[in-house]
């Protein structure tokens, strides 16, 4: 009776260790996936600043595309996570209706995907509204199951949605959006966020004071 407790007692504990040690592996995990955000949002902000030390790619009020900011954003993330990570632009959010996601970038190694929209918020109202709305479509499950439909043998076990800005501060409205980000966005989930400035541009241009760049981010 002694031996048989005795060995039940053992395999609780090795239970309860191998759980103990499992959670762990995947805190740490997450831990190393959230930091490769915040190191492909600083190495965008880099890959800015070097581009608009050289050339300004706008003129009069044309503005800067969005698809630089996704497009910059894929490649520093891509580099960040390594060699097995690759993206896809524009990819299918739903096989019956004309539904697309600005970007995805999937990592074999960690097993996860990063859900990545952009948005310039010019008309500011408007474009927090259209944020909101992507990052309601990023979270259905449905179009995961879609986005992932192609994956073969890889299965995610790590999703995240991200929302990439571009905004000009020259308004008291867009400043305080800039400075409370991502308050406007009214999702106590996006606790991943960084802003960036160019205020310290080599150029004497007095733009460098307004253009910011914006992320935020939630595990889904």
């Amino acid at each position: 009776m002694g031996i048989e407790r005795r060995t039940h007692d053992d395999s609780a504990l090795r239970l309860a260790l191998q759980q103990s040690h499992n959670a762990l592996s995947r805190k740490n995990m997450i831990r190393e996936i959230e930091n490769s955000l915040m190191a492909a949002f600083d190495q965008t902000m880099c890959k800015y600043r070097q581009i608009l030390n050289n050339y300004y790619p706008a003129h009069k009020s044309t503005g800067f595309t969005e698809r630089n900011l996704t497009n910059n954003f894929v490649r520093a993330l891509e580099n960040v996570l390594g060699k097995d990570a690759f993206a896809w632009f524009e990819a299918p959010l739903s096989a019956e209706e004309k539904l697309h996601l600005d970007a995805i970038v999937f990592d074999p190694t960690t097993k996860s995907c990063f859900l990545i929209e952009a948005k310039r918020f010019s008309n500011l109202n408007k474009k927090i509204a259209e944020t909101i709305h992507d990052l309601q479509r990023m979270s259905y499950q449905a179009h995961h199951a879609t986005l992932e439909l192609g994956l073969g043998k890889l299965k995610i076990e790590h999703r995240y949605a991200i929302v990439l800005v571009d905004i000009w501060t020259e308004g008291e409205a867009k400043r305080v959006t800039f400075e409370n980000w991502p308050a406007c966005l009214d999702d106590a989930s996006l606790d991943l966020f960084r802003t960036g400035g160019f205020e310290n541009l080599m150029i004497e241009k007095e733009w460098k004071h307004n253009y910011k760049i914006m992320m935020a981010a939630k595990k889904l």
